[in-house]
């Protein structure tokens, strides 16, 4: 039996259906023209309840769903027996040890968000109703769209100026623009909702307080300059590349620099932590003391949208479509498994045969969807399809891969943010 890898870095910017919801208020467009090109602005309608850029498999096609568990997994429950099911203890929990990543919409699933410690606002939302639910609470999801001053907006993205707050909220995939005049940042964020004897609470733990740490003067402490570095690799340079340079200078220059650094920390800053040298920007511990206090005062909201389940179209797709390519070159898919990356999770996500040599495709040891009897002969083909919940497709994914009956294929599916490289070593050590 052959085991296959198949690598799929889900960490694109793509679609939002347009619909039916009207806003009651019609953002200001900034006049800044950087930010009016980077952010993708708020459409004056959505319809969150269905799926954008779904194209539906034909009626030949076997179409499966992926269902979703009651079962709370431990890892939840041993959170919720240390915070006692305290509603405001589980919020302090995700807003202190759930590192925010900004990206839109649902992606890692609340197991996968925990045993990460990352998450976006929906993964935080989704990992904190969760373990509300669980802890006995109503609990539930509400899209709400606010205004922030700029200088709040720059705290909440670790930015410091328009330009990167544009860039990052932008790429991130957020809907959101700007009002220059008011100087706020309008957006589009998902929170937890939770009624408590008929009061309604929202709770949004990817926001809080931060502090800077300056670190030491590195290049001071290297007795580092470009010039020196430059006149040590020698060659001819331009003012875009070097070329005949002395590997063994540079190299030789480097180790000089990083001794420097060494001699400097162990005079100058013996006991500093990690932080104290590099630099750093860290979270405050959260001190909500009630419900009242886990939403932002600074956040106006002009609208929203509540929702029992996360929405459709914040949901990022990946589609398995199984088939072969005929004489003339058509792709004929027989599977077409329709998955929420949120739902894959943790799982692993897998292709194998079965007794009769019929395709197989399974979560875990879950059979999702099974060819009734093998169709075709020869090489198979697998096209994976990444459907973003960003405002453009454009940035939506296919990868194809030829695979072979018999073997057995096992897709390692990153959700892009900080920790996309370290999810996906995770995930190759489980195999």
């Amino acid at each position: 039996m052959k085991l296959h890898l198949l690598h799929c870095l889900l960490a694109g910017i793509s679609s939002l259906a347009l619909g039916t919801d009207a806003f009651s208020q019609s953002p200001v467009k900034g006049t800044n023209n950087f930010l009016v090109e980077t952010l993708p602005g708020i459409p004056s309608e959505i319809d969150y309840n269905s799926r954008d850029g779904r194209t539906a498999p034909p009626s030949t096609l076997q179409s499966f769903g992926v269902q979703t568990t009651a079962t709370v997994p431990d890892e939840l429950q041993q959170i919720i027996a240390l915070c006692d099911a305290d509603p405001l203890a589980l919020f302090n929990f995700v807003s202190n040890h759930i590192r925010f990543t900004p990206h839109r919409g649902f992606r890692k699933g609340p197991l996968l968000t925990l045993l990460t410690r990352e998450g976006n606002d929906s993964d935080r939302a989704e990992l904190l109703v969760n373990l509300l639910r669980a802890a006995g609470q109503a609990a539930a999801y509400d899209v709400v769209f606010v205004r922030i001053p700029f200088e709040d907006a720059f705290a909440f993205f670790g930015v410091d100026n328009l330009a990167a707050l544009g860039l990052v909220a932008g790429s991130a995939g957020y809907l959101a623009d700007i009002d220059n005049l008011a100087e706020e940042l309008l957006i589009e964020l998902q929170c937890a909702t939770i009624n408590v004897e008929g009061t309604q609470y929202r709770l949004f733990p990817a926001v809080g307080e931060f502090e800077s740490v300056s670190g030491i003067d590195l290049s001071l402490a290297m007795q580092h300059s470009t010039p020196d570095l430059v006149a040590a690799a020698g060659g001819t340079t331009t003012a875009h590349y070097a070329q005949g340079i002395s590997a063994t200078s540079v190299q030789s220059y480097l180790d000089a620099r990083t001794q420097n650094l060494l001699d400097h920390v162990a005079t100058e800053n013996p006991n500093a932590a990690l932080d104290e040298i590099l630099g750093a920007r860290n979270r405050l511990p959260s001190s909500a003391a009630s419900l009242e206090e886990c939403f932002p005062s600074y956040f106006d909201v002009f609208n929203n949208f509540p929702s029992q389940e996360p929405f459709l179209s914040l949901n990022q797709y990946v589609d398995i479509w199984l088939g072969s390519l005929d004489g003339s070159g058509n792709f004929n898919s027989f599977l077409y498994p329709e998955l929420k990356r949120r739902e894959i999770g943790a799982q692993k996500l897998h292709i194998a045969f079965g007794e009769n040599d019929q395709a197989q495709i399974f979560l875990d040891d879950t059979l999702i969807a099974e060819e009734s009897l093998p169709l075709v002969e020869g090489p198979l083909r697998a096209e994976i399809r990444v459907d973003h919940p960003y405002p453009d497709a454009v940035y939506d994914e296919l990868h194809r891969f030829v695979i072979d009956r018999g073997g057995v294929y096992t897709f390692i599916i990153g959700t892009g943010g900080y920790d996309a490289k370290a999810l996906e070593d995770r995930n190759a050590r489980r195999i």
